[in-house]
């Protein structure tokens, strides 16, 4: 027999459902919408497809009950403090990308104190803290991924659409929004991120450190055909897989800049940068891709 246990009769005779079933399916909906704005941290934060964080998120044992008992909202999952939690760790990971990426032109600050900024004639001012056409998280994530085509960038703005997830792109627009409002507080990110140096380097620690502070000049292969390669020409990046210097040589040049030793004025001094360790790893590295 058909179940009527969720029917009655309205008052023309015509079976209507109950109000209670509908009270409780509304219920239901917004209680599951409103993980739903989680749901974006969550994958973002992991880097996972977005099926996986709807199913832990809003299919969860914790949404189960709640929409069974009617009970409050789980504190693991919205309560400020968490929220805050989730926020800090996706800040963290933009300082990282920032500090690896971004410091040689708009410097370790975001001031326009980047090394390039200031040694090449008539570099562009890339202080972050300067009111732009882009100010927006929008607008700001735009210019990251496309780069100085976009028409609020600079054109030696790289773009990095090919060469960062899209986790690592909202970390870092993230990170450059604090920067803009709460300049202090980004301020100390930037000076724990620089306290928080591994003391023990993997082997791939000094590739790491190439790939994202080198490759700009040298190339990812290290034979110079950076993307700066176009603009410096007197004289251009060296060819790294054709050193033959001895580690003494560079030591020096790595921690004081090519000027210090009598080479490329547009080679940065990265002492200030880079710890002993991982200018010990950086040549190890540069020895390894050598004809």
């Amino acid at each position: 027999m058909r179940d009527t246990s969720r029917y009655a009769d309205d008052n023309h005779g015509k079976r209507v459902i109950k109000p209670m079933i509908w009270l409780s399916a509304i219920r239901l909906v917004l209680y599951k919408s409103f993980f739903l704005k989680f749901i974006d941290i969550y994958v973002k934060l992991y880097d996972i497809p977005f099926f996986i964080g709807l199913f832990l998120m809003v299919f969860s044992s914790s949404v189960t009950s709640l929409s069974n008992t009617g009970s409050k909202l789980p504190n693991n999952i919205s309560s400020p403090e968490n929220a805050q939690i989730i926020n800090h760790q996706l800040l963290s990971k933009g300082v990282d990308i920032f500090s690896q990426r971004c410091t040689l032109c708009h410097g370790s600050s975001g001031l326009g104190e980047g090394i390039l900024a200031l040694k090449i004639k008539d570099y562009p001012n890339t202080n972050l803290l300067i009111r732009r056409k882009a100010n927006t998280q929008k607008e700001i994530k735009n210019i990251i991924m496309q780069g100085g085509v976009n028409e609020n960038a600079i054109s030696y703005m790289p773009p990095f659409k090919q060469e960062l997830t899209q986790i690592e792109i909202d970390s870092v627009v993230e990170f450059v929004m604090l920067l803009k409002n709460a300049p202090e507080s980004a301020q100390q990110l930037i000076q724990q991120q620089k306290n928080s140096v591994p003391s023990k380097l993997t082997p791939k620690y000094g590739k790491n450190i190439y790939m994202t502070r080198c490759t700009l000049c040298h190339g990812k292969s290290g034979e110079g055909d950076g993307r700066m390669a176009k603009l410096l020409k007197t004289p251009p990046p060296f060819d790294l897989t054709a050193s033959r210097l001895p580690d003494e040589y560079l030591q020096k040049i790595i921690k004081k800049g090519g000027e210090a030793v009598g080479r490329s004025k547009h080679m940065p001094p990265w002492g200030e940068q880079l710890n002993q360790q991982e200018v010990d790893a950086v040549i190890e590295y540069i020895k390894s891709i050598r004809n």
